[in-house]
């Protein structure tokens, strides 16, 4: 065969590139076109005389195959692999390249993956339909039962038990919707630098009572792991899943390993990261490449019926993946299954940070003023009636115009808003005018789906409170409770803004005990703060910053919270323009922790029974 190919003539030869049904292109070493066969130009929609001697415009790499979009002068594309080898021209060096056009086969493909797509949605959506629709049987049926018994015997047993059933199947269909959030990587998160060893020897007494006896756990555990940044709570629910569905693999009897390790994983972007990795190891049967390929699919489940909901793992991936994490399975059928879960490394410091529960004997106030916003007419009714109960004092508002009104005249300790309002402004909006119009007011925003309003990169953003919708009067009255115990009538938040990190650390740590503090070094930095946090209580100011003298910092914050309690600090008092204003109090440095006690008395920041525990 090679000789006959020796003795090709150049007639033959024309023949053989003219007819080849891909595009050939002949690239001189200047990037000229020197030969283009008919299928090359078909693409290109050009004509021979226009592509030769013209410049390619494309990068050839050569000996690879890549893959480009051609745009034709009509305005069409075309999808083209292309690959190029070394050759010679007429004596020169050149680049042969050859060009396949895989329109069709990425439009068939594309036309796959819509299929596929489709058919997960209807999986999903059947699944949802499923399970509300047994859940909402529940509901429904005892609500029927206890109309028709209050009619009759309203103190009776039947009443009780009706009521109760029909609260725990809403509670069950609250607990899949957000199983449905976790999945879309929706939920709000409240990431914490977490020991991950620490975390599962603590639960090691949950797992082994959930799993059963037939099930041996074993943990290795790796020393010196490295802390992660996670939602504590969804990262327990994550293990738990995990050990849950390999139990029930082995079918209640196996053997469960839970292992830690430090790795360099890929993240979303390729690029290597430190991650911590958690791998979650059965000897159960194993999962082919067909169920491989649908595991994290929500609702697809190879349980029998009433067996499972096929939410564990799509759950799991949700939540695994909004952390900034991936999870990998690795499984074959009859040699068991391992799920790792890479999550990010913690680059903070090395300590913990302790969420500290203020330790306040302050009693509530004898009625807290409650402002409601919610567009919903039976939602607003309900949250009414249980804000009622449970003691506070409710004025109510269908939309954040409306809200506004009422604040001009009235004055309210809390805020408790839907997030998705009608009109020109969401809850988030609100809440940022209101705190402005009423400095010290506590907001508690609540929502079915708080999406891209409040939760960032996954998280909920920082100096906000949610509460998730479905609720019930007593998490309301919980979420409140400890709202307000980190308000005016318990722990204010502070914002100190010093640039001399040495002093912004004494300044901190005189404060730490008895208020929430957060940090600045800068003013550009003290105003990205003010506008994303709205529950801000007093900012202490040092004068000297390397970007913005502090007198001016004072009158930008002015501008956007008027009112704002103020403590400036300087070793040049008399230099200050805003010495004399209201709300603002100066100290001359050095100054000691009574000194910023008395400033903060001063501006009705801290009570003088608070101050002497602060000593």
């Amino acid at each position: 065969m090679s000789n006959r190919f020796n003795r090709i003539d150049s007639a033959e030869f024309r023949l053989l590139v003219e007819r080849n049904a891909d595009g050939l292109l002949v690239v001189g070493g200047e990037g000229a076109v020197l030969l283009a066969n008919p299928s090359a130009c078909q693409l290109f929609g050009r004509s021979a005389e226009e592509m030769v001697g013209s410049h390619l415009g494309l990068p050839l790499v050569v000996g690879e195959t890549t893959d480009i979009s051609l745009l034709r002068p009509d305005g069409d594309r075309v999808d083209v692999e292309m690959r190029a080898v070394v050759t010679d021209w007429e004596g020169e060096p050149a680049l042969l390249a050859s060009l396949r056009d895989v329109s069709a086969r990425r439009e068939l493909e594309e036309q796959m993956r819509q299929v596929q797509k489709m058919e997960a949605v209807g999986r999903l959506t059947a699944g949802v339909a499923h399970d509300f629709n047994n859940l909402l049987t529940v509901v429904i049926g005892n609500l029927e039962v206890l109309q028709r018994q209050l009619g009759r015997d309203p103190s009776g047993p039947r009443v009780r038990r009706a009521a109760e059933n029909a609260m725990e199947g809403a509670r069950r269909a609250a607990g899949l919707t957000q199983q449905l959030l976790a999945f879309s990587r929706r939920q709000p998160l409240t990431p914490k630098a977490v020991d991950v060893n620490a975390l599962l020897l603590g639960m090691s007494d949950l797992l082994r009572r959930t799993l059963g006896e037939g099930v041996r756990v074993e943990t290795r555990l790796a020393p010196e792991l490295w802390r992660t940044i996670a939602d504590v709570n969804q990262l327990e629910s994550a293990v738990l899943n995990l050990a849950v569905n390999a139990r029930d693999a082995m079918e209640g009897a196996g053997r469960l390993v839970i292992e830690t390790s430090n790795v360099a994983s890929n993240g979303a972007d390729g690029e290597a990261r430190d991650a911590v990795a958690i791998t979650v190891r059965d000897t159960g049967a194993g999962m082919s490449s067909e169920v491989l390929a649908q595991a994290f699919e929500p609702f697809f489940t190879t349980k029998g019926v009433g067996k499972g909901t096929g939410l564990g793992l799509s759950q799991v991936y949700g939540f695994v993946t909004q952390s900034g994490g991936r999870v990998e399975i690795d499984s074959a059928v009859g040699a068991g299954a391992s799920v790792t879960l890479y999550l990010p490394r913690w680059t903070g410091p090395d300590e913990l940070p302790v969420e500290r529960r203020p330790e306040s004997s302050n009693p509530m106030p004898n009625v807290t003023r409650v402002l409601l916003v919610e567009d919903d007419a039976g939602v607003r009714e309900f949250s009414h009636e249980a804000l009622v109960e449970l003691g506070y004092e409710v004025t109510d508002a269908p939309d954040g115009d409306d809200a506004l009104r009422r604040m001009q005249s009235q004055e309210f300790d809390v805020l408790f808003s839907d997030l998705a309002l009608p009109g020109s402004m969401n809850g988030r909006k609100l809440a940022e005018v209101a705190s402005r119009l009423q400095p010290g007011l506590r907001t508690l925003l609540t929502s079915a789906y708080a999406g891209g309003a409040l939760v960032k990169d996954g998280r909920l953003e920082e100096g906000y409170n949610l509460l998730p919708k479905p609720f019930t009067p007593a998490e309301l009255d919980t979420k409140l409770k400890a709202l307000l115990e980190d308000g005016p009538q318990g722990r204010a938040r502070i914002l100190v803004v010093e640039d001399d990190p040495l002093v912004r650390t004494t300044v901190v740590l005189s404060l730490a005990d008895s208020f929430h503090v957060e940090e600045a070094s800068t003013a550009g930095e003290a105003l990205a703060k003010l506008k994303r946090l709205p529950n801000l209580d007093a900012v202490i100011i040092d004068v000297g910053l390397p970007d913005m003298k502090g007198d001016e910092l004072a009158a930008e914050i002015r501008a956007l919270r008027p009112g704002m309690p103020l403590v400036l600090t300087s070793g040049y008092v008399d230099r200050l323009a805003h010495s004399e204003q209201e709300g603002v109090n100066v100290l001359e440095k050095p100054f000691d922790g009574e000194a910023l006690r008395g400033a903060l008395m001063r501006l009705n920041v801290l009570d003088p029974n608070r101050a002497k525990n602060l000593g």
